[in-house]
């Protein structure tokens, strides 16, 4: 991972699923940054992190899912979405309704913020763009409410800003990586405020993940 954040050089960086305690995770995990962590309330499960190089304040933190911090004068949220799989512990229904139920929670959180980044895997391929099918299912990350529910956080889209009808990933499975199969679920959205300080969106592919990085680069 070192090598690849040497090239990027991030002021900012969100990480997702970290399956981690601070203690585990260690001080000098990332050098040069701040740390802001977030574990999962399960051991082992979910978790957020948010590095920045200037010092931060930390607004608000929930259910080891969402973090947000207060960012010279901008405020950046990071957000790992439940799945919405069914397990043992939940069936289908249930697996869906507990993922839509954070959405809702998410959008009542962020309404009406301004100068605000939000940046996470939201698990949810939100248009048909950014899914390698031809047409959307009941699979998980692929329906229609969720992609509604996308919707109705109200904000944009960066990559898609820059890129409108580009069709890339950010995931892939084990047996497809490497293929242009895969799905569009990391996204970094901004407050409609931000959407003319978008300076560029991307998406890079890394060998530490089976999530390629998504950045963005803003002006203020």
């Amino acid at each position: 991972m070192d090598g690849f954040l040497r090239s990027v050089d991030p002021d900012v960086i969100c990480l997702q699923e970290i399956r981690a305690t601070p203690a585990q995770i260690g001080e000098g995990f990332l050098s040069g940054y701040y740390s802001y962590i977030h574990p999962g309330l399960r051991k082992g499960h979910s978790g957020v992190a948010t590095y920045t190089k200037l010092q931060a304040e930390e607004v608000s933190s929930w259910d080891g899912r969402f973090l947000q911090v207060s960012l010279d004068g901008i405020l950046l949220s990071n957000s790992y979405v439940p799945a919405g799989f069914p397990s043992k512990r939940k069936g289908k229904v249930e697996a869906l309704r507990e993922k839509l139920d954070y959405l809702d929670r998410l959008r009542q959180e962020i309404q009406g913020q301004e100068r605000h980044v939000l940046a996470g895997d939201f698990n949810i391929a939100h248009t048909d763009l950014d899914l390698h099918y031809n047409s959307r299912s009941e699979i998980p990350g692929c329906t229609r409410e969720e992609a509604e529910a996308i919707s109705s956080l109200g904000m944009v889209d960066s990559f898609r800003e820059l890129n409108p009808g580009v069709k890339r990933f950010t995931w892939w499975s084990s047996r497809t990586k490497g293929e242009d199969k895969g799905w569009r679920i990391d996204y970094i959205f901004t407050s409609q405020d931000l959407r003319p300080m978008i300076r560029r969106a991307d998406i890079l592919l890394n060998e530490v993940s089976d999530h390629a990085a998504t950045i963005l680069e803003i002006r203020y």
